[in-house]
């Protein structure tokens, strides 16, 4: 038997990079996946790259900043599949990456945090509302970031969001380990997806010195996450609780 069979898996940010790998992967070890995202027409391939490779997935137009959006998401996943198992809280969006705090403009900075912080707190609180009701002894991963262990300059909402899910993360880990509802976190270092790609010569150049620092002496890809996410949610890891696991190539070991 696959590691997955008969397990239902609700996943946020899935039309692109890690969460689309991450999605396709646990179909691949026999999870029926809700993909979930704003952007429908990527996340719909993904769902249909599931359906197509033989799997079974169901796409959900999913704004993860809106409780009636992720709340309607939990209860047409459960309603499809008849459960859930597994949840996989993906989806964030960056900001800027070139302004310092002074220069940060606050629409951006409210945006960035209701995405990428509100948006796991209001996942994470329909997911463990279902699994409660159903006395599932479930998994959550939360993708947080390195960033949400150390600092970096001019990336100020996005490093702070990943700090908020981190501490999220493991105050809810403490709740709900007595219910057998494991919650924890992966944090990736730099890896190749859309949202990392440089958008001018300016990005172009930070990216470059942050890719030129990892010591792996290569990207890291979007599958080398989704590896890492399975393993968190899979009983491998049955004893771990409350953690940010970080895979970024050793840069947090420098």
């Amino acid at each position: 038997m696959a590691r997955f069979d008969n397990k239902v898996v609700f996943l946020t940010g899935g039309a692109t990079g890690i969460g689309r790998a991450t999605a396709l992967a646990f179909a691949r070890e026999g999870a029926r996946v809700a993909v979930c995202d704003v952007a429908e027409a990527p996340a719909q391939e993904t769902a249909k790259l599931i359906t197509d490779a033989g799997g079974t997935a169901l796409f959900i137009k999913t704004d993860v900043a809106s409780w009636a959006d992720v709340e309607s998401s939990v209860k047409l996943t459960i309603a499809e599949f008849g459960g859930l198992d597994i949840a996989i809280n993906n989806a964030g969006i960056e900001g800027s990456r070139d302004k310092a705090t002074h220069d940060y403009d606050e629409a951006t900075f409210r945006r960035v945090i209701d995405v990428n912080l509100t948006g796991v707190f209001l996942c994470m609180k329909a997911q463990l509302q279902a699994m409660r009701a159903s006395k599932t002894q479930g998994a959550i991963v939360n993708t947080a970031s390195f960033l949400g262990h150390f600092g970096v300059q001019y990336h100020l909402a996005y490093v702070t969001a990943k700090h908020g899910v981190m501490g999220m993360t493991r105050a809810a880990a403490l709740e709900y380990a007595r219910s057998g509802i494991r919650i924890n976190a992966i944090c990736p270092g730099f890896i190749e997806t859309p949202m990392t790609a440089a958008h001018n010569e300016k990005d172009q150049q930070i990216m470059d010195r942050y890719y030129a620092a990892i010591p792996a002496k290569r990207v890291g890809q979007p599958e080398d996450i989704a590896k890492t996410i399975l393993f968190l949610a899979s009983e491998d890891a049955g004893y771990i609780y409350g953690q940010g696991l970080i895979a970024d190539g050793g840069m947090s070991a420098m």
